[in-house]
């Protein structure tokens, strides 16, 4: 009878995990951060979002410097954002997207590019 009672706590447990919603609105929605678009000395963060969403984007070097500080966007659907441009000579630089779509938060970062 004990054994029985274990089970079932255990397969109840298992079910909220399975079902919050957070997780279930998020499904197929995570963000892709794109490699920055490259002009001379500068350079631009961008990414698409599949579902939209509120957060920031931003253009970082590879030892963690923020070259553009967070850049806010709030999308309704499906899109691409980006960040504004910023000189980036002499680093290689990549894109971090933030992204909270109805509580849950989901982040990317991109590959780099040489300035």
């Amino acid at each position: 009878m004990r054994f029985g009672a274990v089970a079932a706590g255990i397969a109840v447990a298992g079910s909220l995990l399975v079902t919050a919603p957070g997780a279930a609105s998020a499904t197929g929605c995570l963000p892709e951060a794109q490699v920055p678009s490259r002009d001379g000395i500068q350079a631009q963060a961008w990414a698409h979002l599949p579902c939209g969403g509120t957060g920031y984007i931003r253009l970082v070097t590879s030892g963690g410097t923020n070259l553009t500080g967070d850049q806010p966007f709030s999308a309704g659907g499906a899109t691409y954002v980006s960040g504004v441009w910023a000189t980036c000579t002499g680093y290689s630089v990549h894109t971090f997207v933030y992204i909270n779509i109805n509580g849950t938060g989901m982040s990317d970062t991109s590959g780099s590019v040489s300035c």
